[in-house]
């Protein structure tokens, strides 16, 4: 299940934009791979809390960081 809150840090070279998971598509858990605004992207790490524990934590958001995918 995605929360509305739920979002992605997505770490830029040139700094980092934070998006919201429904606002993309994107469901959660986020793939390991992504591809976002024509850059092909990798998770570094995301919350490990369950739907059912977040569903009971309204003060929680959960999220996942991901780098800008190595070329070669």
């Amino acid at each position: 299940m995605t929360f509305d809150d739920d979002f992605l840090q997505i770490n830029f070279q040139g700094g980092t934009r934070r998006v919201l998971c429904k606002s993309i598509g994107v469901d959660w858990p986020p793939p390991e791979k992504l591809s976002f605004q024509g850059f092909a992207l990798e998770r570094v790490r995301f919350s490990q809390v369950s739907d059912d524990d977040r569903a009971g934590m309204e003060f929680l958001m959960r999220g996942a960081e991901y780098n800008v995918a190595a070329e070669g």
